[in-house]
Formats: C-alpha cells, structure tokens, sequence
C-alpha cells in the first residue's frame, strides 16, 4: 500500500481521502475494499451507460439510472470529477445524441484516471 496521500491529492486528486475516511470511520483497510468495489463496478457501469446512450431517444430512463448510479457511488467514495461527469450526463438533455456521448466521453475519462488512481494507491 502506497504511503497516505497528501493535502493536495486529498483535495485535488481523483479521489478525495478525507471524505473517504469519513465515510469509512477511518478504517483504512475498509477504504481498500470500498475503492476496490468502486474500480470493479467501473466496467459495467460504462457497459451500462453506453447501452443506455444507444437506447436513447426511444428509452432515456436507462440513461437517466446509468448516470444517477455512477454519480451516487462516484459521491459514496469521493470519486468527485467522476461524479459531477455524471451529473452533467444525468442533466443533459435526451433529444443531443451528441452532447451526450460527449459526455460518456468525459465520464470514461474521468473513470480511467480514477480507476488507475485506486490501483497504484490500493498495492
């Protein structure tokens, strides 16, 4: 396990450490699972959030519950650029196929430094 972060990477890093250790108790070895979990949902949730960009107009409640999902658990961890990618999905009108895989895009981003992030930090 990689030493605690610092000030900046808990207010400035992909996840943010001091809402994570509340959300834990600061039981460290609970962060660890709980961003674990996080990093093994990511897949399906992107799964998911495309399925759902390729059901929409007919269908924009998949849509909607892909990225209210991610948003909640992105939130739960402290994943914030994850999460407010999500809402601005989440909050895009359902009529712009093209703002809205703009925003899977920014969500994917987000995610893939996120996910690389709890990997170096969860070794």
């Amino acid at each position: 396990m990689r030493p605690a972060p610092t000030a900046s990477e808990r207010l400035d890093g992909p996840i943010d450490h001091e809402h994570l250790s509340r959300y834990t108790l600061g039981d460290k070895s609970l962060e660890i699972e709980v961003l674990e979990l996080f990093d093994g949902e990511a897949p399906k949730t992107l799964s998911n959030l495309r399925n759902a960009l390729s059901a929409v107009p007919t269908d924009g409640r998949g849509w909607h519950v892909a990225c209210h999902t991610l948003k909640g658990s992105a939130r739960a961890v402290g994943a914030w650029r994850v999460a407010m990618a999500a809402e601005a999905a989440e909050r895009s009108p359902r009529d712009e196929p093209e703002k809205m895989s703009a925003h899977v895009l920014a969500i994917e981003a987000a995610l893939a430094e996120t996910t690389a992030y709890i990997r170096a930090y969860s070794r």
